[in-house]
């Protein structure tokens, strides 16, 4: 008689443990979904208006991307710093340059504009110029490269000549990059 109530108890406590085990469950899968399907911010490169996207980097709003090219006139390096603004759009920030010229800023709306005396470059800082997407053509001279978060990648790499190519920030659910470039 004594086995078996302890039988009987034991089998009412693993009884009681099973639904706890079910709600841990759940509630595991529960803070997986929400971690999912919380939306985050990427910025997304696509081909043309609405083709298909290339490359799909996540970002956080204040962080900076660097887009450096080849001036087609003066054939010398322009550096420009943007930042994901948290609207979604891109902010110039700053651009650097080697010489004054023909399509190179001589006259300056918004920023400060320098001359670095060290490395010999202009500085425009300060800017706050917004752009919501910004479109850039592939050119196969021009050796266009973008940084994001360290990684660092030239756009003739993502698309042939001459190609459009689309870079805005947007906001998707997490999961959605495993399914994108």
């Amino acid at each position: 008689m004594i086995m078996a109530s302890r039988k009987l108890s034991a089998g009412r406590s693993m009884i009681g443990a099973i639904p706890l085990r079910i709600a841990l469950f759940m509630l595991a899968i529960a803070a997986l979904a929400a971690w999912a399907f919380w939306p985050v911010a990427h910025l997304e490169i696509r081909v043309g208006q609405d083709g298909p996207v290339v490359k799909n980097l996540p970002i956080s709003p204040g962080e900076r991307i660097v887009y450096t090219y080849r001036h087609s006139v003066q054939l010398t390096r322009v550096v420009e710093i943007l930042e994901a603004a948290p609207n979604g759009h891109l902010v110039v920030r700053e651009t650097v340059y080697d010489m004054f010229g023909v399509g190179l800023p001589s006259d300056v709306p918004d920023g400060n504009l320098t001359l670095d005396t060290v490395n010999g470059k202009f500085r425009i800082t300060d800017m706050d110029r917004d752009i919501p997407v910004l479109l850039v053509r592939v050119a196969f001279t021009a050796e266009q490269t973008l940084e994001v978060r360290g990684e660092q990648f030239r756009l003739d790499s993502l698309a042939a000549p001459t190609t459009l190519l689309r870079m805005e920030v947007v906001t998707r659910p997490r999961v959605s990059a495993l399914f994108s470039g």
